[in-house]
């Protein structure tokens, strides 16, 4: 059975070549090591490569990293959500 990568794993095996772009993942990483909320980690990621995307500034690489971040991730979506539909 495969064992499930830390987000930090993750992003610690990213490499893009354009600089600014590493500069984000390598402060993500910084973040996590600080303890910060990875959920947090993330969206800080989407709202700082989203605006050099829209700017056609993002290389392919970094297109593809952001398109894996917007990506919904189903299970923990619903699990998330399921949590407000029963009363503690």
């Amino acid at each position: 059975m495969k064992r499930k990568q830390s987000l930090r794993e993750k992003l610690s095996n990213i490499h893009l070549a354009n600089e600014a772009e590493q500069e984000i993942v390598n402060s993500a990483i910084a973040n996590l090591d600080k303890k910060e909320n990875p959920h947090i980690v993330l969206s800080n990621m989407e709202g700082q490569l989203r605006p050099l995307a829209l700017k056609g500034k993002l290389s392919k690489e970094g297109l593809t990293l952001l398109t894996d971040l917007e990506r919904p991730n189903f299970d923990q979506d619903v699990a998330t959500s399921t949590m407000t539909w029963f009363p503690k």
